[in-house]
């Protein structure tokens, strides 16, 4: 998606605001009206049948935790698909618009609704958006929620309400400080007066202190402690072997639902080995990323070192 600054986690609104979406619920709204500190029918609606994980994400970016997503397969069908999302509190409970409640609770929930199989998956906030919505974005961006929540009215409704979830249920003293808006009604920042920095005048040849010898000396060292091979050893390093044996044993482990059937466990078993094998695919990406900075970091360096080395051969000639 398009750069944007990151958002301000302190941002808040009072009273009632009127938002619009680009993307409409499941249901086909894109407005909505929301009032600061009330969970009412709009709000769940919002939150709980349209946007819930934007505002997993928004609780993520408040106080680290995982964000876990309701699957379900309806009778007949053959795949699970995710429904809802929320966040998993540390006293491993599920928190989302709708309260906060025991993951047994939830599936018991989405079972009765749904009348079919119900398993939930948890997953790390940083690269929730990447594995659960499959989009390709920066899967390390804890930000992803500013995507639909692109601007700063809509962002201070969104931290809003994932700060109001989280005093509701207890855990309202883990939002940092520079996320409590109160705090920072406070303490306003004051500007800060910036001096112009004048800019120093170029050394002429007597104001160095050194000779030239002493000159084309400290550049040679300098070029000689650029480590060129250690850099090309690690820009050259191939992607290591028992990864890759992991990721084909991972795959070739077999069905679960083969041996036990369409059961529960069945599925939870095979989505795990699914999620696994995400997660090695994941590593490689990140190793293939990896050295792809460090082949740019080694040919950044052995530039640098030829300018040194080509300023300290004009400085030796007097240039």
């Amino acid at each position: 998606m398009p750069y944007q600054p990151r958002a301000d986690l302190s941002q808040d609104f009072t009273g009632s605001r009127s938002l619009s979406m680009t993307h409409p619920t499941p249901s086909g709204r894109r407005t909505f009206r929301l009032t600061a500190g009330t969970i009412d029918d709009e709000a769940r609606t919002f939150f709980g049948h349209g946007f819930c994980l934007f505002l997993s994400g928004a609780i993520y970016s408040l106080v680290n935790v995982d964000i876990c997503t309701v699957y379900v397969r309806r009778p007949g069908e053959g795949h699970f698909r995710p429904v809802h999302s929320g966040v998993i509190t540390p006293d491993g409970r599920f928190l989302d618009i709708f309260g906060h409640r025991t993951t047994d609770t939830i599936k018991a929930a989405y079972r009765e609704a749904f009348g079919g199989d119900v398993y939930l998956r948890t997953v790390d906030g940083q690269y929730y958006h990447a594995e659960v919505t499959d989009v390709d974005e920066d899967s390390c961006d804890t930000r992803w929620w500013q995507e639909e929540f692109d601007t700063p009215a809509k962002q201070a409704v969104l931290l809003h309400f994932a700060r109001l979830l989280l005093h509701k249920s207890g855990y309202g003293d883990r939002i940092p400080l520079m996320a409590r808006p109160e705090l920072r009604a406070r303490t306003p920042q004051k500007p800060v007066a910036r001096k112009p920095c004048p800019r120093p005048a170029a050394p002429t040849r007597k104001e160095t202190g050194m000779s030239i010898p002493e000159d084309v000396a400290r550049l040679n060292a300098l070029a000689g402690s650029i480590p060129l091979g250690q850099l090309q050893q690690l820009s050259e390093a191939e992607l290591p072997p028992e990864l890759l044996d992991a990721r084909r044993a991972l795959s070739e482990s077999g069905d679960a639902r083969s041996i036990l059937g369409g059961t529960q466990e069945a599925a939870e078993a095979d989505n795990a080995l699914s999620h696994a094998v995400a997660k090695l695919d994941q590593a490689t990406e990140v190793y293939q990323m990896f050295k792809s900075h460090l082949t740019e970091a080694f040919q950044a360096a052995a530039r640098a070192k030829q300018h040194i080395e080509q300023a300290a051969g004009y400085h030796g000639r007097g240039l």
